[in-house]
């Protein structure tokens, strides 16, 4: 082999190199999009389980004010922490209905006040319903009537 072909054999392998690093990052954001909703529900079934078993609301707010940090599940009156969720670094924006909150609240009953809002990361939206439990959405929250 002469030095012209060990080039382009080496250009060729580059190429081939920067097509799998971009469908690797789309795999790794897919990824990270699921472990999110998988926390978000794990969150939400804990913060409705405990406003039952306690018998006291319940809030889900961001740690250090930003939903990409994570997020705390506290008693509503005492704000002691009952568990923390730490995030994937992914950017993570909560859109609250009521644009004057940050946070979501479950109540006694395991139920929340009506819709909260919806989560966006990545490509995917999460919303919370009034009955306290979130899923994927596809269509505007906007438009869903629960």
């Amino acid at each position: 082999m002469n030095l012209i072909e060990i080039s382009i054999s080496i250009a060729i392998c580059a190429i081939i190199g920067c097509l799998g690093v971009v469908s690797f990052k789309s795999i790794r954001d897919l990824q990270r999009s699921a472990i999110i909703t998988q926390s978000l529900q794990q969150s939400l079934y804990f913060a409705r389980e405990q406003a039952v078993l306690r018998y006291q609301n319940i809030v889900i707010s961001p740690r250090h004010n930003q939903w990409q940090n994570g997020w705390d599940i506290q008693l509503d009156s005492a704000h002691s922490v009952l568990k923390s969720f730490y995030s994937q670094p992914m950017e993570i924006i909560f859109v609250p209905f009521q644009k004057s909150t940050n946070v979501i609240k479950i109540f006694s009953d395991g139920t929340s006040n009506g819709y909260q809002g919806h989560f966006e990361y990545g490509s995917t939206q999460f919303v919370i319903n009034r009955g306290g439990r979130g899923r994927i959405n596809n269509q505007s929250p906007r438009d869903i009537y629960f």
